[in-house]
């Protein structure tokens, strides 16, 4: 997968964990909010097939993680 591709994939997962955690962030914890972004993305891969733990789908869910945490600064600024 090309440089480019990779990054407006990247950019996506980012992207839904925000939009999935915001809501969620009455919690004052960053943890909290790491921990939504990577559970968010753990349940896509899971849907999506084997592998789960993949090279791809590791570089995902730390995507999906740092989705949660910008949600968290985005809310608690």
């Amino acid at each position: 997968m090309t440089l480019r591709k990779q990054l407006v994939d990247q950019s996506a997962h980012t992207c839904a964990a925000v939009a999935l955690v915001l809501p969620l962030l009455l919690w004052p914890s960053l943890w909290t909010a790491l921990l939504a972004g990577f559970g968010g993305g753990l349940i896509r891969e899971i849907t999506e097939g084997p592998p789960v733990f993949g090279p791809g789908s590791r570089l995902d869910l730390l995507f999906w993680a740092i989705g949660g945490g910008a949600a968290w600064i985005i809310a608690h600024g």
